[in-house]
């Protein structure tokens, strides 16, 4: 299926896999589930989270805190630009 005419969410998914395959020891995501489902936002965060099992460290910009609590194990906070 060309990527165009994937959903929102399974294009996030494949840019999510296109970053993965190059192999990075620190991949940032900035909001990977803007704009998805919450069924969306829960398989993104179960992919997370294998990624992260497996041993690759991420960090996320995410203004969803359901999602934010699915995934990370350390959370920073800015509030005001502090």
């Amino acid at each position: 299926v060309p990527a165009r005419n994937l959903s929102h969410g399974k294009k996030q998914w494949l840019e999510i896999a296109m970053a993965v395959s190059l192999r990075p020891k620190l991949l940032f995501l900035d909001e990977p589930v803007a704009g998805m489902s919450v069924e969306e936002t829960h398989a993104t965060g179960e992919l997370i989270k294998q990624l992260r099992d497996d041993g690759l460290t991420m960090m996320v910009v995410e203004h969803d805190m359901t999602f934010v609590k699915q995934i990370a194990t350390r959370v920073s906070v800015l509030h005001g630009g502090r």
